[in-house]
């Protein structure tokens, strides 16, 4: 469970711009950021769990760093965290208008409302059953990837893409970190895994094995739509 809902909670957004970045940057580079960053995102994943285990859960991200840094340190978590997370749902409401459009077309701004707060809703159940949800969530999304997957890979899927180029070497490292990036999904997984009565240690690892998982994923979906028309 620790796996499967940080995995679903990790993928998101940013995996619709990796075949662009694979495209422009390289196969390889962009392969280089996809295994580097997910060793160094997990393991900041699993340290943020340790560190929950360690205070016993008194604070979270921005009350351990108005703990830790003072009053600046909090400033500076307050405007990283709100604002990074302000920016994402921006990306995600942008998205969100492409793809129902494309379900309703003409439904306009109704549209995206609807979505909004379809999306909101869980934010009112318990845990337990936001975890069924976001994992069933991830099992449609699993799917709609391993389709992409079955039906546009080839034996030369990147056979237009370059091996390398330098260019355009540190291109990649913004995007696939924003889309390799979960620590949202650290706490409900701490939270989750006291209330079953996990270890410490195997929290840890499911960290760990969703971060790959998503890396794994990640990498099928750029092949299907390298593969693709």
């Amino acid at each position: 469970y620790s796996a499967g809902l940080m995995a679903t909670t990790t993928i998101g957004a940013g995996m619709f711009a990796l075949p662009y970045v694979f495209q422009q940057a390289g196969v390889l580079t962009g392969l280089f950021y996809l295994i580097i960053l997910g060793a160094v995102v997990g393991f900041a994943h699993a340290l943020y769990m340790r560190t929950l285990a360690r205070v016993r859960e008194r604070s979270r991200l921005l009350g351990l760093a108005a703990e830790y840094w003072g009053a600046w340190g909090r400033r500076i978590a307050l405007l990283s965290i709100v604002g990074g997370l302000l920016f994402v749902l921006v990306v995600y409401l942008i998205l969100a208008g492409r793809f129902v459009e494309l379900l309703l077309p003409g439904s306009g701004p109704w549209g995206l409302a609807i979505f909004w707060l379809a999306g909101s809703l869980p934010l009112l159940v318990r845990l337990k059953r936001l975890v069924a949800s976001e994992l069933l969530g991830g099992l449609l999304m699993l799917g709609i990837i391993l389709l992409i997957f079955a039906s546009g890979t080839r034996a030369d899927s990147f056979a237009s893409f370059s091996v390398a180029r330098f260019e355009h070497f540190f291109l990649p490292f913004g995007i696939i970190l924003f889309a390799l990036a979960g620590w949202t999904a650290v706490e409900p997984v701490f939270d989750y895994g006291d209330t079953q009565g996990g270890s410490r240690k195997q929290l840890a690892w499911g960290m760990w094995a969703g971060t790959a998982a998503t890396a794994v994923l990640y990498l099928m979906f750029v092949l299907g739509v390298a593969g693709s028309g």
